[in-house]
């Protein structure tokens, strides 16, 4: 068998995202605008700040280069979840597959984050991950 990388191939277009950044919004040390201009800088094409159960308008900082996506990082009441594309805080419940279930009726779509983290954090684990249905990935770190 032989694995070949498809990173290898040049001739398709490559783009360095990040979709889970924070800012002073929540636990960050940067301010919006500083987090954009430090991943500008870095050569990102595209940042969601997705502050703990807070948007952070894209409007409201200088977008630089980059595409800037709305969203936010899902904490309060459970294992954290990205809702990517969204334009406000909906209202937080524990069950997580129903926060999924609320993402997916608007425009946005759910990733779980931080897999594992251990027994002290907010965390998904194997066993959780299979049951919930509808976020379309799982945050690589």
């Amino acid at each position: 068998m032989k694995l070949t990388s498809s990173y290898l191939d040049t001739t398709q277009n490559q783009y360095k995202v990040n979709l889970h950044a924070h800012t002073t919004n929540s636990d960050g040390r940067l301010s919006p605008q500083e987090i954009v201009d430090l991943y500008a800088q870095e050569g990102y094409d595209s940042l969601m700040i997705s502050d703990h159960d807070f948007v952070t308008d894209p409007a409201s900082v200088n977008a630089r280069s980059m595409t800037l996506i709305p969203g936010y990082e899902i904490t309060a009441f459970g294992p954290h979840i990205l809702h990517v594309n969204a334009d406000e805080v909906l209202p937080l419940d524990a069950d997580r597959q129903f926060m999924i279930d609320r993402v997916n009726t608007g425009e946005g779509f759910a990733i779980m984050n931080h897999p594992n983290w251990g027994e002290n954090f907010n965390h998904c684990d194997q066993r959780e991950l299979a049951a919930l249905q509808g976020y379309v990935g799982i945050e690589i770190y």
